[in-house]
């Protein structure tokens, strides 16, 4: 690449049709080749941005020239070069050089905005500009991993749209989507809710309706993630709610999924299957054979889970066993009901425990003198008989005795994990029911 010396005496021509060209037949010491060259490839990037990585040419005359507009602080030719060579710089990895000439151009912005001269060049640049360059740099930034600048960058570029149009407003909530999840991805949770907060709001003033659906459904799964289920469930239903009314079916589906995924998380199996059930009955009717694919997966692994879930019928006095076994079965990889873990304040005890029993696959009813004429304990226990009766998925009772007791007649011709003696081998016992070929030496011996 030829050497500008800069400061040589400035001879402006006329022939050139470019503000570019204009500024390089300035350098005196550049050969009228590169004077030509260099203004039509520049012409040829503001013309043909889309197209102008396939094209091949030599980059060194470009660099010349935009080198030159910013000795010469022609701030808004460089805005003109960056904005047509940055998907360029971007494909061909020249990230450094796209960023570097970015950050230059901001700086110069602020520091023009906030001066005293009413006069800045740069206001001849207009918004969709500022919009492309600061987007363009952000989405750089953030898949580089500098997530905090690229969080920095999507909130001047929100700043610089124009929000006097729909379209652009639309465009705002799209930003503050993507830098919300950004957010979250760095565990910033505080601002990720400000940020979707904001889009939610813009897209409920919009009237758009659509855009407030996708906004619910990235707030359920900004709380699903951070573990607020609750609130993320009510979103959900939300978004679940409008995506019916409106008829928007690709929305629901997605709303669906992470409803019932959500459900799961709350260990309500029948209801997660509902939800999935849903979302394979909207995917089938809209021919989304991918979704449907990923449904079938999804009630596949659920009825999985619930065929190997454990329910802990059992008598308060015999809490403190109760609790050991629990912590044990769930430590060697079992799913497991146990009132404590799933019955929360203000819930339905009688509607829980109807669902535990209904989503179990193995009932285990605790054995004891306290525990055999408990009318919770036979009420289960008579749940669970009367399902094994049913046309649906039968559950199997295990009997577990930890004290001499009186069996109930219904179960007494079944075998029971004998505690009395040893816990260790009581557990074993239930294990190679619950879980063939697993031993208790991931457990802490207690005993």
């Amino acid at each position: 690449m030829h050497q500008i010396r800069f400061g040589a005496p400035l001879r402006p021509i006329r022939d050139n049709k470019t503000r570019a060209g204009v500024l390089m037949a300035k350098a005196p010491d550049l050969d009228h080749a590169l004077r030509r060259h260099a203004a039509h490839y520049l012409t040829i990037a503001k013309t043909h941005r889309l197209d102008f990585r396939a094209l091949d040419i030599d980059t060194a005359n470009i660099d010349a020239a935009l080198e030159y507009c910013s000795h010469e602080q022609d701030w808004t030719s460089v805005a003109e070069f960056v904005t047509a060579l940055a998907d360029f710089w971007v494909s061909k990895g020249l990230w450094e050089l796209f960023l570097g000439h970015g950050r230059a151009l901001l700086g110069v912005r602020q520091r023009l905005s906030s001066g005293a001269d009413p006069r800045n060049p740069l206001d001849s640049i207009d918004s969709n500009s500022w919009f492309y360059i600061i987007g363009r740099m952000a989405e750089v930034e953030e898949n580089r991993g500098n997530g905090p600048e690229a969080l920095v960058l999507y909130r001047q570029q929100v700043r610089s749209v124009d929000t006097s149009t729909p379209a652009n407003e639309g465009m705002v909530v799209e930003i503050l989507k993507r830098a919300a999840r950004l957010a979250a991805r760095y565990e910033q949770p505080h601002e990720a809710k400000h940020l979707l907060d904001q889009a939610l709001e813009l897209a409920r003033r919009r009237g758009a309706r659509k855009e407030e659906i996708e906004v619910l459904l990235e707030l359920a799964a900004f709380w699903k993630g951070f573990g607020d289920l609750e609130t993320a469930d009510s979103w959900c239903s939300a978004g679940i709610e409008i995506s019916r009314s409106i008829g928007y079916t690709g929305a629901l589906i997605e709303l669906l999924i992470l409803h019932g995924t959500i459900r799961r998380q709350q260990r309500l199996n029948a209801d997660a299957k509902r939800c999935y059930q849903l979302a394979l009955e909207t995917a089938l009717s809209a021919g989304d054979q991918h979704k449907v694919d990923q449904l079938k997966t999804l009630l596949a692994e659920l009825e999985s889970i619930s065929a190997r879930r454990v329910f802990i019928s059992y008598n308060h006095h015999d809490r403190p066993f109760v609790k050991r076994l629990a912590t044990d079965m769930k430590t060697l990889g079992l799913s497991v009901w146990w009132d404590e873990w799933e019955i929360k304040v203000g819930d339905s005890i009688v509607q829980k425990v109807s669902e535990g029993i209904e989503g179990s696959a193995f009932l285990l009813v605790i054995l004891s003198p306290d525990s055999v004429n408990a009318p919770w304990v036979q009420r289960e226990l008579g749940s669970a008989l009367m399902k094994q009766l049913s046309t649906d998925r039968s559950i199997s009772v295990l009997p577990v005795l930890v004290a001499k007791c009186d069996v109930p007649a219904l179960i007494r011709d079944l075998k029971w994990a004998e505690f009395r003696d040893d816990y260790r081998t009581g557990i074993q016992a239930l294990l190679d029911v619950l879980k063939p070929g697993s031993d208790v030496t991931e457990i802490d011996d207690k005993s």
